[in-house]
């Protein structure tokens, strides 16, 4: 394996890992826009 393998094959660990948290972390902003958007209806109706 060459340096370029390792570092390659480093990242895909490391972008693995930092996505393990990102759908639950999306969920939460999504819900929180969702949420911030119902209540502006709320009280404009």
């Amino acid at each position: 394996m060459s340096d370029e393998q390792l570092l390659s094959g480093s990242n895909v660990i490391e972008r693995h890992e930092v996505g393990i948290p990102a759908p639950e972390s999306m969920i939460n902003l999504v819900e929180g826009i969702v949420h911030s958007r119902h209540e502006g209806l709320v009280h404009t109706t």
